[in-house]
């Protein structure tokens, strides 16, 4: 009876096996040649990102009369060449692309002092303008943009006295500061802030340290929060600093939040152990931990997380390889990474494996549809010749 009763559960138990079921080549920079790029082109570091109408866009650097140039590339998910939408020459830097699903791009423009201001790439019209000038703003420096569907920004913002603020703007209204450090309008006051993000529905979440302005020693307490555009918190999570009877011992500074509402962060917990979880509907759910599911380490990348709940981060697997982990409804799997075999525009190639060199390259980007987007390194099949680094697009199904 027993037997019986064992083979019954096992047969009536789905179990969902979550695998790639397509692979992409979007582009691929070279010293000597390149796909969908100019050569030489380079994708050191680069995080590509992803809307859910497919487009996808990303920053690359090259060289153009023997001077430094850098651009936002941008392939619309209708097409299947893409093209740079900005360049500009000089010792100027650029941000990661906020990118929302009717196309348009954000980005700031910087040097290392200051920045130019935030620029907006509109889809329709192919151009790009200065939205938000410095010289109108009481911010010097522009970091964390987020684009929304109204083409809505949010920023962190820090102005001439380094005191940080998250600013949310629209073109009728102007700028509207959200929060900012130091604000005792809060129960607890703000030492630091750190990465917010924003969603479609007006949300905002981030890290923030706790204490006065300047208290920013580790000995503080950091909290997870979300906000409404007028202000109003939620708390999500609190390290031991603030609550002794906490399980986190502290937070990774990245957070990821959803259009539906979730947020996602990594928190660390007794005894080294660092594990990735997911606040939904006022429920707190452990998704992932080191030492379980193969996963090994959570780098210290953000997380992404879709409408449906699925989430996607970096990490280690028990061998050592860095590799995209996917999870969905309670499975996790490591998807693809270091030591894995690509398609290339050239030949067959490998992601890189290498001790001490990453075979995976900046942040990673999800969409509604599971599709994800990530910078990696490529060698040849033998893991010998280097094709330089790549974007790809893959696609996760059962």
């Amino acid at each position: 009876m027993k037997n019986l009763v064992l083979i019954f559960l096992l047969l009536s138990t789905p179990v969902m096996a979550l695998k790639v079921t397509h692979l992409e080549l979007v582009a691929r920079a070279n010293d000597y040649d390149s796909f969908q790029l100019p050569f030489p082109s380079y994708l050191s570091n680069v995080s590509p990102v992803i809307n859910d109408r497919g487009d996808i866009s990303f920053n690359f650097v090259t060289y153009e009369n023997e001077k430094l140039e850098k651009g936002v590339w941008l392939r619309k998910g209708s097409e299947k060449i893409g093209k740079s939408v900005f360049r500009i020459f000089g010792d100027k830097y650029l941000s990661v692309p906020a990118l929302n699903n009717r196309g348009n791009l954000a980005f700031n423009l910087y040097d290392t002092t200051a920045s130019d201001g935030i620029f907006k790439y509109d889809s329709v019209l192919d151009n790009v303008s200065l939205i938000l000038d410095p010289e109108d703003l009481p911010y010097k420096q522009y970091s964390y943009i987020s684009l929304n569907e109204q083409d809505e920004l949010l920023f962190r913002g820090r102005s001439h006295r380094g005191t940080h603020s998250v600013v949310f703007y629209n073109e009728t209204d102007g700028d509207r500061r959200i929060f900012r450090e130091g604000n005792s309008r809060t129960a607890s006051k703000i030492s630091y802030i750190f990465g917010s993000r924003f969603n479609n529905q007006g949300m905002i979440a981030g890290k923030v340290r706790l204490g006065e302005r300047g208290e920013y020693d580790e000995s503080q307490g950091d909290e997870i929060r979300v906000w409404d555009l007028e202000g109003k918190m939620t708390t999500i999570a609190s390290d031991q600093d603030v609550d002794k009877n906490s399980l986190f011992k502290g937070f990774f500074n990245s957070v990821a939040l959803s259009d539906n509402g979730h947020v996602v962060f990594v928190a660390k917990l007794a005894h080294k152990v660092r594990a990735l979880y997911v606040s939904h509907g006022g429920k707190l759910t452990r998704i992932a931990t080191e030492g379980e599911d193969g996963l090994k380490t959570l780098e210290q990348f953000s997380p992404v997380v879709n409408a449906n709940g699925d989430i996607a981060f970096r990490g280690i697997n028990q061998e050592g390889k860095r590799k995209i982990f996917f999870a969905r409804r309670g499975v996790v799997t490591a998807l693809i990474g270091e030591d894995d075999i690509v398609t290339t525009d050239r030949e067959t190639g490998r992601i890189q494996l290498k001790k001490g060199f990453p075979g995976l390259s900046g942040g990673i980007s999800m969409n509604s549809s599971g599709d994800i987007v990530f910078n990696c390194i490529l060698k040849d099949k033998y893991g010998k010749n280097s094709l330089g680094n790549a974007i790809y697009l893959i696609r996760v199904g059962e």
